[in-house]
């Protein structure tokens, strides 16, 4: 929740503020936790071939089984023994083919979303290896070698062509995550899934306790002061 604007008079000591009845109300204090981390492993792929349907469906498919065979090489590469916390999509976009092209090429973007990854992942066989899980990823798809990403028996040419690795916080609705910890939406307060961010309740509205998604209507024929009230 933004902080009060705070305005200073001019040389002739005017002072005209666009919302100079708009009272501000102190964010109240709300719980802290340690946020999750969760692991977002982009690959585009380009292929010569015009039918997404299918080079998606298979991409999917291919990406999931990689997933599976890294959580028996890994140790809690995935949370759900069969990896079916692991988010997978892909999108496909034909561009418009140039004069230069040979032929017509589609790019298939896949998407991994990781939840819940721990510090890092343990080899399952042979000499204990530990690594983060980010930089398990990044040395899988960089290999020219037995690359477990390189689907060129299901798809033609389908190998990586650029990655991208991102690592974020992850907290669990209705917290959200501000300054490094997953905080709680507090007395006076609701948690907008939208914006994802806790708000005032607006004047009418109050809310006595954290963590709530809405706030409760004032009895019949009263209301609250101003925004952000915590009783009726």
């Amino acid at each position: 929740i933004p902080g009060p604007v705070i305005y200073t008079c001019d040389p002739v000591g005017n002072w005209d503020p666009e919302r100079r009845y708009t009272p501000y109300r102190v964010t109240p204090c709300g719980a802290v936790s340690a946020p999750r981390r969760q692991l977002v492993v982009k690959i585009l792929y380009v292929v010569p071939t015009t039918q997404c349907p299918p080079a998606q469906e298979a991409l999917e498919r291919e990406l999931l089984n990689t997933q599976k065979q890294l959580n028996v090489d890994w140790s809690s590469v995935c949370t759900a023994s069969d990896c079916s916390d692991t988010v997978i999509s892909v999108t496909c976009t034909v561009p418009r083919r140039t004069r230069r092209q040979a032929q017509q090429t589609t790019q298939l973007a896949a998407t991994l979303t990781l939840k819940d990854i721990g510090e890092e992942v343990v080899s399952t066989s042979g000499p204990t290896v530990r690594m983060r899980t980010e930089d398990l990823y990044e040395s899988l798809i960089v290999r020219t070698v037995d690359n477990p990403f390189d689907y060129t028996r299901f798809i033609v040419d389908a190998v990586p062509d650029s990655f991208q690795l991102i690592v974020e916080p992850e907290c669990d609705a209705p917290k959200v995550f501000h300054d490094g910890q997953c905080v709680s939406c507090g007395p006076g307060t609701y948690y907008d899934s939208a914006s994802v961010s806790c708000k005032f309740c607006p004047v009418g509205e109050y809310q006595p306790d954290s963590d709530q998604e809405q706030c409760l209507p004032c009895p019949t024929a009263t209301t609250t002061r101003q925004m952000g009230a915590y009783s009726a």
